[in-house]
């Protein structure tokens, strides 16, 4: 029996048959396939068996290849059994074998018709709809199997991916509303072939993409080397200041008011380093309820490249601008905010050392095209006898925004 797939869960009675009786041809059918296994005579003297043992040797049967040996017997079985949706659908399975479409349709319906919330019974039937092209009614058990029982949506979703046709078509048939069901789906697909993008454009189209499955794709936009893009999606996602993100501050999280995921988009890299110490605390702060902190620990004239933010940064002016907060940092070279943009635009904010209450540092810049950037907290080495730097910064409320 080649069967592409079984599983997940059915829905209610009424969404699997909907209180519809079968078509007058199709219980013609049904009697026919009933009427004919009672006349039939048992083969090679399997009368008396029980109608489990009948069922594998139907079953051995179809694995030679004699399909219709095993026809001949599940209809004997369904004949012996009639209440048992099993062996309906079994029988449905080799008439589908031997081509006898109707009457493996008939069997299948019935078997649907006496166990309306069996998952097997469905996805089996779904799989021969899938098969004959009837990919509606295919599409209809298999929402309603993902209804009832989530457990078995990867093996929904092998049906989808392999048989479903257009991603447009299994979001508004077989999945429908349910946006935790279509990103897990996006998922699944977006995992098998990335470069299939259709689910996406369905998953954004229809207002069902969730953060989740957005830093997925800002991740693989990115790969792509498509910036533009990827700063879209992690706007309308991702980005704390979501809808004037890109119109008043290209910085997202400028005050880490909630924790960088790392490696992850448009948000801050924090990378360790064994000179410092950094992290995000709340008891400091500028706005907002944080800011980040960094502490050096005296040990080296260190380069200090290890917090940083990529940017997508369109055609203007702009300014750079920070709080930032100092407390014994020595040497001549403190802290600054550096930005390289497309092209060769650039700018860097004054050092700040010693101590010093929170103030704002700044710095303007020209982008001429459109391009990605990036945005870095820096300290550069010393040429001083004194060089190594110890104390603490505080940084927040960062921005990069348009000169108007």
């Amino acid at each position: 029996m080649a069967e592409g797939a079984v599983a997940a869960s059915m829905p209610d009675s009424s969404s699997i048959i909907a209180g519809r009786w079968l078509p007058l041809a199709m219980s013609v059918l049904l009697a026919m396939l009933t009427f004919r296994s009672l006349l039939l005579e048992n083969v090679s003297g399997e009368l008396g068996l029980p109608p489990q043992r009948a069922a594998n040797l139907a079953y051995r049967s179809l694995w030679r290849g004699d399909t219709d040996g095993a026809i001949r017997r599940f209809q004997s079985v369904a004949a012996d059994d009639p209440a048992f949706p099993y062996r309906w659908s079994d029988l449905g399975s080799a008439l589908a074998d031997a081509g006898r479409n109707a009457e493996a349709q008939a069997a299948f319906e019935h078997a649907l018709e006496l166990t309306p919330a069996s998952p097997q019974i469905a996805l089996r039937a779904a799989n021969f709809y899938f098969r004959t092209g009837q990919t509606p009614r295919a599409l209809q058990l298999c929402r309603a199997v993902l209804r009832r029982l989530p457990l078995y949506q990867d093996m929904v979703f092998s049906l989808f991916y392999r048989f479903g046709g257009s991603s447009a078509r299994v979001l508004e048939q077989g999945i429908g509303s349910d946006a935790e069901l279509a990103n897990n789906y996006f998922r699944f697909v977006h995992a098998r072939d990335p470069r299939n993008e259709s689910i996406w454009l369905s998953l954004d189209a229809n207002s069902l993409a969730n953060s989740t499955s957005a830093r997925v794709r800002v991740q693989w936009l990115l790969r792509q080397s498509r910036q533009r893009e990827a700063a879209l999606v992690w706007k309308k996602y991702l980005a704390l200041h979501k809808d004037d993100w890109l119109r008043k501050n290209f910085v997202d999280n400028a005050g880490f008011e909630v924790a960088p995921v790392p490696g992850e988009g448009y948000d801050w890299v924090v990378e360790a380093s064994p000179v410092t110490r950094i992290t995000r605390v709340g008891d400091v702060h500028s706005e907002g309820s944080h800011s980040l902190r960094i502490d050096f620990d005296g040990s080296q004239n260190v380069d200090f490249r290890n917090v940083s933010q990529s940017l997508w940064l369109e055609p203007g002016q702009y300014r750079l601008r920070a709080s930032v907060r100092t407390e014994a940092l020595t040497t001549d070279e403190g802290i600054r905010l550096q930005v390289s943009g497309p092209g060769n635009s650039s700018a860097v904010t004054e050092s700040v050392t010693g101590t010093s209450d929170w103030h704002r540092v700044s710095a303007s810049f020209t982008v001429v095209a459109a391009g990605p950037g990036q945005i870095l907290l820096i300290r550069r080495p010393s040429t001083r006898f004194e060089n190594r730097p110890r104390g603490s910064v505080w940084l927040d409320d960062i921005e990069i925004s348009p000169v108007r």
